[in-house]
């Protein structure tokens, strides 16, 4: 091989690796995060538009310099701090850019926001040991995660937040003070304290710890059923579940020990919602990266699918940041009026989403590729892998195929979209190799944990992938986008 062929190998695998694995994009956002509140803390600090209000915080941040590095770090990269930057940032740009100066209608939200701080800070010198008092208690609504911690400040109602020191956290309830330790446990009435401190549910991994909480999402302003189905869940109920989703990572450690290293690694919280009362519904919010809701099912494999899936949202979402994919505005917002079949979806979606489902189920369908080659056909699961691997091969030839003829792409774009492309083709090549079928029967996974052959309604045999998949694009490919696809389904 030439030095110039072993050059371009070498700058294959560099892209490769930052599309698909390096975590130094979360590095960078991180350190963005940083800087963003960096300038914020300066623009308040120069402009004061709130006469004096904002005192406190330019305190609070300047106090910020006293924590550890690791508790400075962990603060940047938790996703409630990238939550309050993005907003401040909002807030900041309708209050000075609007053309008419300071607005005074802002002011209000900008003193609510730089209230909010107060929470961020008392988690991040929790965890590090130190005290912090509030010269003014911050007012909240209970229940409250505490971030950086796995802690929630318990109840019904306001809270008043005045600090923490030595391991407990001070608040007031109706004018009653109290000085509040971690218990593992919800009190029993009668004789209940209006707040206490609980530890949460939390996932113990190789690399890493993941809370289980559906209370970390409630700063996000992105409007999803999930967060509602997920606070349903509750803290007990994500305690309960608690070893269903450990039992599910030590599977995935076996299958999908890469992906497994990464989110012990970069994964912070996961709310878990209950597939009976949820439709089945998952979601990633883009302004708190880090974390996701997904259905907790009796069966662990399934759970997995679910969790890689909206990881590597969170991981897109990442790359997104880092540089812009489309050539076309509306096509980089998701706002283009063109939509495109998926056939992930019944609807038809703007490119942007075509993108991030292609994308998300190229590691998916490793993970069932790799369940079906590291089983036999005395388990259960290895006809519902063989589904999935024969299914999503055709739904990522589908996605790479309109994306390539519809989509318009930057240059960096283009790493994005040849990284995924030679890894459909290595998905491809692997499942020959592994004797995957042509064909096989459609499976279905079952709430009470079961998976069983899929049936139409007034159909007597077994349907298969195919047809199921001819079906689904008959039924929705409303504008024909697959009429001139260059392989038979």
């Amino acid at each position: 091989m030439s030095f110039t062929a072993m050059g371009d190998a070498a700058e294959r695998r560099r892209r490769s690796d930052t599309v698909w694995s390096s975590l130094d994009i979360y590095d960078t956002r991180n350190r963005k995060v940083a800087t963003a509140l960096a300038a914020i803390a300066r623009l308040f600090d120069e402009q004061r538009p709130l006469q004096g209000g904002e005192s406190e915080f330019l305190s609070l941040y300047d106090n910020l310099h006293a924590l550890s590095p690791q508790a400075f770090t962990r603060l940047v990269s938790s996703p409630e701090a990238y939550c309050w930057v993005h907003h401040a940032y909002e807030l900041i740009q309708i209050h000075f850019r609007s053309g008419n100066g300071e607005r005074e209608d802002t002011k209000g939200p900008i003193s609510k926001h730089l209230e909010a701080f107060k929470v961020l800070a008392a988690g991040a010198f929790f965890t590090d040991g130190q005290a912090i008092a509030f010269d003014a208690p911050c007012s909240c609504e209970m229940p409250v995660n505490l971030p950086c911690t796995n802690l929630l400040l318990d109840g019904d109602g306001p809270v008043s937040l005045h600090g923490v020191a030595g391991g407990q956290v001070h608040v007031s309830v109706g004018g009653e003070k109290f000085r509040l330790s971690p218990q593992s446990d919800r009190p029993e009435e009668p004789g209940r304290e209006p707040v206490s401190l609980l530890r949460q549910a939390l996932l113990s991994l190789d690399g890493g710890e993941i809370l289980l909480s559906p209370y970390v999402f409630q700063p996000s302003r992105i409007e999803s059923a999930d967060r509602a189905n997920t606070l349903a869940v509750g803290y007990e109920g994500h305690h309960r579940l608690l070893p269903r989703m450990q039992e599910s990572f030590e599977v995935m450690r076996r299958f999908a020990p890469d992906d497994y290293k990464q989110i012990a690694a970069t994964v912070s919280c996961i709310g878990l919602n209950d597939p009976a009362q949820s439709d089945r519904s998952q979601t990633s919010l883009s302004d708190m990266p880090g974390t996701f809701i997904v259905p907790c099912y009796v069966n662990p494999f399934p759970n997995i699918e679910c969790i890689i899936h909206e990881y590597f949202h969170n991981r897109l979402f990442a790359l997104e940041e880092a540089g812009q994919i489309f050539i076309d505005q509306e096509d980089e917002q998701g706002r283009s009026a063109r939509t495109l079949f998926s056939p992930w979806r019944v609807a038809a979606r703007p490119i942007k989403g075509l993108l991030h489902s292609t994308y998300v189920f190229i590691p998916v369908t490793r993970f069932w590729l790799a369940v079906y080659e590291g089983t036999d056909d005395a388990d259960p699961i290895r006809a519902y892998a063989l589904d999935d691997s024969i299914r999503q091969i055709l739904n990522l030839r589908i996605g790479m195929h309109l994306l390539r003829n519809h989509g318009r792409f930057t240059e960096y774009g283009e790493t994005i979209i040849a990284a995924m492309e030679s890894s459909v083709a290595e998905i491809i090549e692997r499942a020959e190799q592994a004797g995957i079928a042509h064909d096989a029967p459609a499976m279905q996974n079952n709430l009470d944990g079961t998976v069983t052959p899929l049936k139409w309604s007034g159909y007597e045999r077994t349907v298969t992938v195919r047809e199921n998949l001819r079906a689904n694009i008959q039924h929705h490919d409303v504008n024909g986008d697959c009429r001139d696809l260059p392989f038979a389904i």
